[in-house]
């Protein structure tokens, strides 16, 4: 059970609904061959993540159609305002976890690293 106190001092950047429209965002406007966001509220309706998938290259060129033997990253966009990369392979450089106060915000600190790396 949550207390009321945690609820009332939580940061939050992002409800459901606006974690909804980050994931479309980031399928339709990331610059990159492969793309997949879905919203994950394994830590309640209240503190939604969105999960994310990138590809350098597209699916027909990974071998064996795996996607982790393409230059790939994976990300972890928080309700509370955090990036956070958790896998990457072939990536030219780290993401450094960051911090963002608006939709449009995440998506140009995606983009800009995903072409820092291509």
């Amino acid at each position: 059970m949550i207390k009321l106190k945690t609820l009332l001092t939580e940061d939050t950047v992002m409800d459901k609904d606006q974690a909804e429209e980050l994931k479309s965002k980031l399928n339709n406007q990331l610059d990159a061959p492969f793309v997949q966001a879905s919203v994950s509220t394994l830590g309640g309706q209240h503190r939604p993540t969105v999960m994310l998938k990138v590809s350098l290259e597209p699916k027909n060129e990974w071998q064996n159609g795996i996607y982790q033997n393409s230059n790939y990253s994976q990300f972890q966009i928080t309700h509370d305002g955090n990036i956070e990369q958790f896998s990457s392979w072939g990536m030219s450089k780290k993401f450094r976890k960051a911090k963002f106060k608006t939709i449009d915000d995440a998506l140009k600190k995606i983009n800009d690293y995903l072409n820092t790396v291509k």
